[in-house]
């Protein structure tokens, strides 16, 4: 163990803009450090912050270390068991069924055999959602795009339903009240569920706003793998692209009769969720029922703590009307490196990113959520608490009305891969770790903490700055999961659930 204080160099390569990281550039190393001793303290940030090649970090962290980490999220795990019982959560605000397929092999028979790989914001055709397809493969990274063409999409679906496939309830809301129910918790839901999801969903004890119904909206999923090859394209991991021609969950229809039932309900945690779905829709729309959210979230944060689910978003006036009345009226958000990314390029540029690396290490993540409480700071945005989870990395910030989120984040932890790789008993043999020999802790004065990293107590504790408190920690992850969809939605609901919790830490 060592630890050391060091004032952070500019990263060598920036992948974007970031409002946050111009403090660093502008700094100047006293007089009295040399040039030798500079490069140096630069070299040895650079050689912990490039990309980790999993292979290699993973070859030096043998199965009884492994195993030792398995071991310490299982006893925070089995430390506390159950939902608590004053957990009262309101989950909004959609819902809808999900039509899941083997993605490539499904438009190789479509006839796009070696596509073009191109961002568009929108789908207009079979060609573009193949482009689109192409593009966000071809990175590695999830996304959700609206596609405008109903022929082509109903195209789609019609296909999917001859094809090998798996239906299934989705939606961020229905997936996060699932999971909340799963722990034990009391739950209210505004989204539609219909009478066969609500008995195999929630054994009917959820509340719902209405009395279940047709879902009418369909979502299809294609599922890709690290070995699919699709003309000249080859997996860099495995992962899902979504897309969708919604008529019921971009209009909010559910948020006057969610909201109107808040008061009674009496949760202490609502969580707002879905805003993808509205990409790319008419801007007056999109303003006209942001606002009206806004209007409750005001009052329903006199009495309970406001949760907002991020997600993949291509249109710039949405992103800017969410910021303005959902991010400026949330207590807590739960993102992951793709929708890190945007919302860092937007505070900072006004601009939003088409995709981000979907293999960042640790390091790197531990600076992209002090940034974003830097620019939360910055723009004066109230949120106290960040759950950043990606492939390989999970950290959980926040400030002491949270509570402890060290068992949210073991909680969490183990949930993401059981649900990956199908089983509740972790073989640690099996997971890969992409864990770094050293933590850098960064500080929002710019000094950065150093610490070697211990297997035997793997979560890592640091205060970026005197309100905010993370932990965070490396993911076990497997190569080939037999689940992508929905990861997120559970991983951020079961940090909720577990927010404040406490387990007795022995190890």
């Amino acid at each position: 163990f060592f630890f050391l204080m060091i004032r952070r160099p500019p990263r060598s390569t920036q992948s974007r803009s970031s409002a946050a990281s111009d403090v660093y550039k502008r700094q100047v190393l006293p007089v009295l450090f040399s040039a030798v001793y500079y490069w140096i303290i630069k070299e040895a940030y650079k050689a912990t912050s490039e990309p980790h090649n999993s292979e290699f970090n993973d070859q030096k962290r043998n199965g009884t270390e492994r195993q030792l980490i398995v071991d310490v999220y299982n006893q925070l795990d089995e430390g506390v068991k159950r939902c608590p019982s004053d957990r009262r959560m309101a989950i909004g605000y959609v819902s809808d069924i999900d039509i899941t397929v083997d993605g490539v092999k499904f438009m190789k028979d479509l006839g796009f055999k070696n596509p073009q790989a191109k961002f568009h914001p929108y789908v207009t055709s079979l060609e573009e959602l193949a482009e689109t397809f192409a593009f966000y493969f071809q990175g590695g990274a999830a996304t959700e795009i609206f596609i405008s063409n109903k022929t082509a999409f109903d195209y789609v679906v019609k296909e999917a339903r001859r094809a090998p496939k798996k239906i299934e309830m989705g939606g961020n809301g229905a997936v996060m009240a699932q999971r909340a129910f799963a722990e034990g918790c009391e739950v209210f839901l505004g989204a539609e569920v219909d009478e066969t999801h609500y008995q195999s969903f929630y054994n009917k004890s959820v509340k719902l706003v209405d009395t279940p119904q047709e879902v009418t909206d369909i979502h299809m999923v294609f599922d890709y793998s690290l070995d699919d090859t699709w003309g000249e394209l080859k997996g860099v991991r495995s992962n899902r692209f979504y897309f969708n021609h919604d008529t019921f969950n971009p209009n909010l229809t559910i948020l006057e009769a969610f909201h109107g039932a808040i008061p009674e309900f009496r949760p202490d945690i609502i969580v707002i969720s879905g805003f993808q779905l509205m990409n790319n829709r008419a801007p007056e729309q999109i303003q006209s029922r942001l606002a009206k959210m806004a209007e409750y979230l005001k009052r329903d944060r006199k009495n309970s703590k406001v949760h907002l689910e991020l997600a993949a978003m291509t249109d710039l006036n949405l992103y800017e009307q969410l910021v303005k009345n959902g991010l400026q009226n949330a207590d807590s958000i739960g993102l992951n490196e793709q929708e890190t990314g945007s919302l860092i390029k937007y505070l900072s540029t006004g601009e939003l990113q088409e995709r981000e690396s979907s293999r960042l290490n640790i390091n790197h993540i531990f600076q992209d959520i002090v940034d974003l409480i830097k620019l939360f700071r910055i723009r004066n945005i109230p949120v106290s608490r960040i759950h950043l989870h990606t492939l390989n990395t999970q950290v959980i910030c926040s400030t002491s009305k949270w509570g402890d989120q060290r068992v949210s984040l073991a909680k969490a932890m183990l949930l993401a891969v059981r649900l990956a790789c199908g089983h509740y008993n972790l073989n640690a043999t099996k997971l890969v770790l992409d864990a770094p020999q050293t933590y850098l802790l960064p500080h929002l004065n710019g000094v950065v903490e150093t610490r070697a990293f211990d297997p035997s107590r793997p979560i890592v504790q640091w205060n970026p700055t005197e309100e905010f408190t993370c932990f965070g920690a490396p993911q076990f992850y497997v190569r080939r999961p037999v689940r992508t969809q929905g990861l997120g939605d559970n991983i951020s609901s079961v940090g909720l659930v577990y927010s404040s919790s406490k387990a007795q830490f022995t190890k």
